[in-house]
């Protein structure tokens, strides 16, 4: 992915993956999962883990918080990227590095 991500001129690579927590645990969607991983990495983040919003969340379920919404990309689960998608993430980062 951090090849893709360079063949298009994203300069940001995958840091990390979310935890497969589950269910009992208290995590009930993905995106629980992706706000344990912002809390416990504040180190990598650099940042009040509310108020961090660099990342995108790319997952082919759409099971997530809804302050997350701007941050997920939807792939399709039978081809995986598609060229729409990737061209979101690339206006998400164009637009992102410019504010």
């Amino acid at each position: 992915m951090n090849e893709l991500f360079s063949s298009i001129g994203i300069r940001r690579g995958i840091i990390s993956f979310t935890p497969n927590l589950n269910a009992g645990a208290g995590y009930l969607t993905r995106g629980n999962e992706v706000l344990k991983w912002i809390i416990d990495n504040k180190n990598i983040i650099k940042s009040k883990p509310l108020s961090f919003s660099d990342y995108i969340i790319l997952d082919d379920k759409a099971d997530y918080l809804i302050s997350q919404t701007n941050n997920f990309f939807q792939t399709d689960k039978t081809v995986g990227r598609i060229p729409q998608v990737v061209q979101s993430i690339i206006n998400y980062f164009h637009c992102a590095s410019t504010t």
